[in-house]
């Protein structure tokens, strides 16, 4: 890798820094995740957050008072749409 790409890449993974809140949107099957950023590697990204396929049912939970969290993923970068 050149200097020139080298600090592109750095940059690029700047913005993505651990915490950063991101919607995730992965296929095979179609899934969209909602939550922050715990790391972005290579081979793929980690997250807590939740499917919102599932949003409704977490905010029913919370309100009923149910002991609810975002559940930690990791997902391939293969699987990464955007």
């Amino acid at each position: 890798m050149q200097s020139g790409q080298a600090i592109g890449a750095a940059a690029e993974r700047a913005v993505f820094t651990a915490g950063t809140i991101v919607l995730i949107t992965l296929n095979n099957p179609r899934e969209k995740f909602w939550g922050a950023m715990l790391d972005v590697t290579p081979a793929g990204i980690s997250i807590r957050g939740i499917d919102l396929n599932s949003f409704d049912d977490f905010i029913a939970q919370l309100r009923g008072g149910e002991h609810v969290g975002p559940a930690a993923v990791f997902f391939p970068m293969h699987r990464v749409e955007r």
